[in-house]
């Protein structure tokens, strides 16, 4: 919708307020209007925007009067070059405005003051107004929300530079400080609003000022940033944490990501802003965590960062429409520990709404702080919808990024086309092997082929299933054919488990793949923090991890050993960290490190 539009629609709503024309001196409603994106400091002497029933001009100063010519063609520029409030009551006598609206939330008393005064003498009545045109500003057209679509892209790509950025030890003020420079150094008009970056205690605070401390380990750190494109704002807010997060700080997480994915799930035009605000804090409140969700599940954005319409339970009377643009942020503070918050910027649809927001809410990033690993190359990747695990792991979030800053400078290595389905026969087969049989997917443990009488053969096979880790024997004659499935292998770095799935986040992408105890089976009991190694997967769907040849795991207990037991050649069982128990030698103590074969669960050395 264009400034001709938007002025018409305007004007139908002065007249059933029973006003002549407004006086519109909030600069976001006067940009609405105009197209004219004059900005100044404080009560913004930028100009104003008269609009009548049939005429509207622009009066500014000389600062802006070239701008204005070029930014509003068709539009009567008028420049002042004294006070403004004379300018503006003689403009408002010829266009013969009886009753002229102000915006009340916004002209400041002393404006008011001296439009008064100038109009002494002058048939002018001036009536105090609200919200007239920031409700027109509601809904969004089709350009305002590509404009948003674009602000939230470079969000999102911002982030993804932080993960790879940021390192223990780091102030919040330099992290702040790289946000703002990535942002402008990728398309930002300017920033949206300050940057958040807070940390520990800090993130129990929800408006906290980024300060002098320092990134620690095992806390929250919470980073709420929004770009600003062709003057429309993204707000995300992702809360993240170095290295292994205590066991607390998941069950907060847990809670809050519920809550944040219930009302995306939930939300839909048609409904009240109080509604979806129900749809978050119902959950935060069966988690016991309702009186740590201090503020609204949300609000509109725009060419301000907060508008209406309000998902709140005080000011959220407003029933959604599609193409509103809204945020969800629910959050839990707990003074003296920290806070929790996910946002994400979304458009309400008529059947439910649309996430426009894609970076991965995985709360733990890899510890790239005190490892000596090479940095991962610099890429778009991450986020997906709809579904908790999807909100974790960010699928898809590659291509969509890709789209929307094509032509920006950000790297980004081309997808990789799937390799093509092949069959192959029964001479083909060997150990390794991966196959499609019976609508599931199957790796070959063992394999023999027999001979039979009069030329004939026979091969067996044991298969592990690839999902549910259960082995099968199966018989087949030679030339048989199968169905070969291409797995995928990507480098990963175990995180933790919540005692139902085991998480695994990618080195390069950042996205996580949570697997199950009976998708790993004996390959859990080899698992530590921070171990880097392979994650199977098929067509995106993870399924199984690689190991390395070895691992070392410290003894945890063993019967103790006597002296001479190096030579006696005798084993004795040991329980490692993992809860792996693998026979050892005699000579083996309780609190040394081991090496242990990951495919026979054997022992190989002692390493301390």
């Amino acid at each position: 919708m264009r400034a001709r539009d938007r002025l018409e629609t305007l004007r139908a709503k002065l007249g059933a307020a029973g006003l002549d024309g407004l006086l519109v001196s909030n600069p976001e409603n006067r940009r609405y209007l105009s197209g004219f994106t004059g900005h100044d400091d404080r009560a913004d002497s930028a100009g104003v925007l008269v609009v009548g029933a049939q005429e509207a001009a622009l009066i500014t100063d000389g600062r802006y009067t070239e701008q204005a010519a070029s930014e509003c063609p068709g539009l009567p520029v008028i420049t002042r070059v004294g006070p403004l409030a004379p300018v503006a009551a003689e403009l408002a006598d010829e266009l013969a405005l009886r009753r002229l609206g102000y915006e009340a939330t916004h002209l400041t008393v002393a404006q008011r003051d001296d439009l008064a005064a100038a109009s002494e003498g002058l048939a002018l009545e001036l009536v105090p107004t609200r919200s007239l045109v920031e409700s027109q500003r509601v809904v969004k057209d089709a350009d305002e929300i590509v404009a948003i679509e674009r602000a939230v892209a470079i969000t999102d790509a911002t982030f993804e530079h932080l993960l790879r950025y940021m390192r223990l030890g780091m102030t919040e003020r330099q992290v702040a400080f790289e946000i703002q420079r990535f942002m402008h150094d990728h398309g930002s008009d300017g920033m949206a609003f300050a940057p958040i970056v807070a940390s520990g205690l800090n993130a129990a605070l929800p408006h906290a000022v980024p300060s002098d401390r320092q990134l620690g380990r095992g806390e929250t750190i919470v980073v709420d940033m929004g770009a600003r494109y062709n003057g429309y704002c993204a707000d995300m807010t992702r809360t993240i944490c170095f290295g292994r997060a205590p066991k607390e700080m998941r069950a907060v997480y847990d809670a809050v990501l519920r809550a944040h994915v219930a009302c995306e799930e939930g939300l839909r035009a048609g409904i009240t802003g109080q509604a979806a605000d129900a749809l978050a804090r119902d959950v935060l409140e069966a988690a016991g965590r309702g009186e740590q969700f201090v503020h609204g599940t949300g609000h509109g954005l725009g060419l301000e960062i907060h508008e209406d319409p309000r998902l709140s339970r005080v000011r959220g009377e407003q029933t959604l429409a599609p193409d509103m643009v809204v945020t969800v942020e629910p959050g839990a503070y707990i003074a003296g520990w920290g806070g929790v918050r996910i946002e994400d910027t979304v458009v309400v649809t008529t059947d439910g709404s649309r996430a426009l927001t894609k970076s991965p809410k995985a709360l733990v990033v890899p510890p790239w702080y005190d490892k000596q690993w090479a940095r991962p190359p610099s890429g778009l990747q991450g986020g997906s919808r709809p579904g908790l695990s999807a909100h974790v792991t960010g699928q898809g979030y590659v291509g969509e990024i890709r789209e929307r800053l094509a032509d920006t400078t950000l790297s980004a290595q081309p997808p990789q086309a799937p390799k093509e389905a092949s069959m192959i026969s029964t001479g083909d087969l060997k150990k390794g092997v991966s196959i499609e049989m019976d609508g599931q997917l199957y790796t070959i443990v063992e394999w023999q082929h027999i001979k039979m009488g009069r030329g004939g053969a026979i091969v067996r096979i044991k298969l592990r299933n690839l999902r549910t880790a259960a082995t099968i024997d199966r018989t087949f004659d030679a030339g048989e054919r199968f169905q070969r499935a291409y797995l995928d292998r990507r480098t990963v770095v175990y995180q933790y488990n919540d005692g139902d799935h085991y998480y695994f986040m990618d080195t390069e992408s950042f996205e996580t793949a949570p697997l199950t105890a009976e998708q790993l089976g004996d390959a859990r009991l080899y698992l530590l923090d921070d171990m880097k190694l392979d994650v199977i997967s098929y067509h995106d769907e993870p399924l199984s991890v690689e190991l390395p040849v070895t691992v070392d795991l410290k003894v945890t207990y063993t019967e103790p050993g006597f002296k001479g037991d190096t030579a006696t050649g005798g084993t004795k069982p040991a329980q490692l960290e993992t809860g792996l128990t693998v026979q050892v030698p005699l000579f083996v103590s309780t609190g040394e490190t081991i090496r242990v074969k990951t495919e026979t669960g054997t022992y190989v050395e002692r390493v301390s």
